[in-house]
């Protein structure tokens, strides 16, 4: 119920070019347990559903979430989006019902776990607005473009993303240090067992250098 944390899995056919279909399976709290050990294998994205008037249905999904896998996607839905909007303006005191300013302080809660792990920030629905159920920025159009793109739900992604191009940048570095090292160190090789034709050549040049310049340099003085 609304009253109480559930998660949902979603899943869908990836083939590019196919029709994508949303398949949702609700998971109660009893199965909870179950669903993390044998399920998750063939959900694409973990639906993390709270209601903001209950402390213990979002401490209740919160907990969940650190039970996931740390690669798996997941969203965060708020329920009864009409209360926190509420709520809101009880903050700003135009509204002195403590309820709905606490149903707001649960949903910033929310939104505060999302902004540090980097997570997007929960889908807001109300069954009593018709809210979030169709169109940019419901659940099933949230669901969709995470399961498109699975890496925009997985926490600490954008920081994950600059380690792994820090290690590509210092892996090339230490790449192209060796191949430096490495040629010059055949460079030095290869004089060394070159050494007389290489000074040869250096005189030979020298000697044709001068051989040019010293008519132009009687020319000068003669004039």
């Amino acid at each position: 119920g609304e009253g109480e944390g559930d998660a949902e899995g979603a899943g869908g056919d990836d083939s590019e070019g196919m029709l994508k279909h949303l398949v949702l399976t609700e998971v109660p709290e009893l199965c909870a347990q179950q669903a993390l050990s044998e399920q998750l294998m063939a959900c694409d994205v973990a639906v993390l559903v709270f209601d903001p008037s209950s402390q213990r249905s979002l401490d209740y999904i919160l907990a969940l979430e650190q039970r996931l896998p740390a690669r798996q996607p997941r969203i965060l839905v708020s329920t009864k989006h009409d209360l926190t909007r509420e709520g809101a303006r009880s903050s700003s005191g135009t509204s002195k019902d403590p309820a709905t300013a606490a149903a707001a302080a649960r949903f910033e809660e929310a939104y505060a776990h999302c902004v540090t792990t980097e997570l997007q920030p929960p889908v807001v629905t109300s069954a009593t607005a018709r809210l979030g159920t169709d169109g940019p920025n419901s659940v099933p159009d949230r669901i969709m473009l995470t399961a498109l793109d699975p890496e925009s739900a997985v926490p600490f992604s954008r920081s994950h993303k600059r380690k792994r191009d820090r290690r590509r940048f210092w892996v090339r570095l230490a790449c192209l240090g060796a191949f430096a090292s490495a040629a010059a160190v055949l460079g030095v090789s290869w004089y060394k067992r070159n050494e007389e034709l290489v000074k040869g050549w250096y005189k030979e040049q020298h000697a044709k250098a001068l051989a040019f310049l010293q008519p132009q340099t009687s020319k000068i003085r003669a004039q």
